[in-house]
């Protein structure tokens, strides 16, 4: 499975270099900390944790972008009633396609995203301080985002991005995380 999420990731990163001759194609990198939801809180205890997001953006007007993300987080579990989970630890990846609307053409603007995609989660113990997977312990569903966030021009080719993201995985029990993002943006160079 993590050959098929490289491979994703490869292929969204793709048009990166492919239409790079334009100025309407962007980088976006952000580090996130993310707060569990349902099932991944109340069944599992997971602790908040820090992660990670890489993307494209196509701009197809001055204020719709179109694109592909990816995001990492792994959290670690807690306490659940009477069982210690400390050694182990969830890992969501997430692969989803995006649109977002920049209510600004130029300068600072704030937009709003939606997202879809999927997620995959996977379960790991920590067995002399290196996480082992464990077998048969993962699961992959449909998921949606929602993300309102504010864009900073910094320089001509290079953007602060703040923003909270919300995401709903459609599983047999609720699984969602909240999270607060910050990154930048970097528009790809021309030729």
């Amino acid at each position: 499975m993590k050959r098929s999420l490289v491979i994703l990731a490869l292929a969204a990163l793709l048009p990166c270099s492919t239409f790079a001759s334009t100025d309407d194609h962007f980088l976006p990198l952000t580090i996130s900390y993310v707060f569990p939801q349902g099932a991944l809180s109340d069944d599992l205890a997971a602790k908040p944790a820090l992660g990670f997001s890489l993307g494209y953006h196509y701009a197809a007007t001055r204020q719709l972008r179109i694109g592909v993300c990816g995001t990492w987080t792994r959290m670690t579990l807690g306490t659940v009633g009477n069982d210690d989970l400390s050694d182990f630890a969830v890992t969501m990846y997430q692969m989803m396609a995006n649109a977002r609307w920049r209510f600004v053409k130029h300068g600072w603007t704030p937009w709003v995203e939606g997202q879809a995609g999927m997620t995959y989660l996977e379960a790991d113990m920590l067995v002399s301080n290196v996480p082992r997977r464990i077998d048969g312990v993962s699961e992959v569903n449909p998921a949606v985002a929602g993300l309102v966030g504010i864009q900073i021009p910094v320089s001509e080719k290079l953007d602060v991005d703040v923003y909270g993201r919300y995401t709903w995985t459609f599983a047999d029990d609720a699984i969602g995380t909240i999270g607060i993002h910050a990154g930048v943006v970097y528009a790809l160079p021309t030729n």
